[in-house]
């Protein structure tokens, strides 16, 4: 299958679903301080019923991380190919009616910062051990990332105002510029509720 930025849309997806898992137990089980992880699920303290719903929810989110890094993997590879066609970069860059997909890659890339500190961690816990050792580079991930979105914004603006798209063409995909700068502060503000360095928390605080 050809590349396209677009591809981006089925990892950042994989990201969400191994995300919302993670979100459910964080905040509905008991587990101290910190991201809850799987040594910390208390089995023990949970009746039948709520063992037969949570123990599903852990195999789909390890399932869908998986999903998530291996086509990130694969699709940044494409990426990295697609963009060494400069030509083919700048003939969709300069189409009002294609460059909205350019914002996909943003998209999901941000959603693996995401998926590396809940997910991931609560299956490695030596990765969970270091969370708060990742946060100043995850910062400098952040704001390269904003930075990126931003400039972006900035060129597919100036495109649709030299060659304004016809409103009743658009369609879902042209929100995609919306999710991305959702996605982008989403890793913004959770380095601020996760950092325990009031400075990068300050930072990232004010970016997302």
């Amino acid at each position: 299958m050809k590349f396209t930025p677009m591809n981006f849309q089925i990892s950042v997806a994989a990201g969400g679903v191994a995300l919302m898992p993670f979100v459910l137990m964080q905040f509905a089980l008991p587990h101290g301080e910190g991201m809850i992880t799987l040594a910390s699920m208390p089995w023990s303290g949970m009746g039948v019923i709520q063992q037969m719903v949570y123990a599903p929810l852990v195999g789909i989110m390890l399932l869908f991380v998986l999903l998530h890094l291996l086509l990130t993997l694969l699709y940044i590879k494409g990426l990295a190919g697609w963009l060494a066609d400069w030509d083919q970069v700048k003939s969709v860059l300069n189409n009002p009616k294609f460059n909205i997909g350019l914002f996909s890659p943003i998209a999901s890339i941000s959603m693996t910062a995401n998926v590396l500190w809940g997910p991931l961690a609560f299956f490695v816990p030596s990765l969970s051990g270091i969370i708060q050792g990742l946060m100043l580079p995850s910062l400098i991930y952040f704001m390269v990332l904003l930075l990126v979105l931003l400039a972006l914004e900035a060129k597919v603006l100036k495109v649709w105002m030299v060659e304004p798209v016809d409103p009743v063409k658009l369609n879902f995909p042209w929100l995609l510029d919306v999710f991305a700068f959702g996605l982008v502060r989403l890793t913004g503000t959770g380095i601020a509720a996760i950092s325990g360095d009031a400075a990068i928390a300050s930072v990232a605080a004010s970016g997302g």
